[in-house]
């Protein structure tokens, strides 16, 4: 079974980060928390490394990012998300249906 909400605590810069629902259907949201100030780059990849997406998330208040991407045109598969910042970088695996 999948759960709805992959939370994750990363030393790495991030404070929490949720990407939800994995796997996606028609879109994928990701929610980030982090000091660094910036803008976060987020890039979805085949497990071949064929860049899927690229998006650009500015950054809210307090330190938060958040973006909902669509995957409605992304063909079903395994992936993997990248996202990062000047001081913290992240890799998570999405499924998309």
């Amino acid at each position: 079974t999948y759960s709805e909400i992959a939370s994750v605590y990363l030393s790495e810069g991030f404070r929490q980060v949720l990407v939800f629902p994995n796997p996606a259907d028609e879109s994928l949201n990701i929610r980030m928390e982090s000091p660094a100030a910036g803008d976060c780059e987020v890039a979805l990849f085949t497990l071949k490394g064929e860049i899927v997406l690229q998006r650009t998330i500015s950054r809210w208040e307090g330190g938060a990012y958040q973006a909902r991407i669509s995957t409605a045109s992304i063909p079903a598969g395994c992936y993997l998300l990248q996202a990062k910042t000047v001081s913290a970088r992240l890799t998570s695996k999405v499924v998309i249906r």
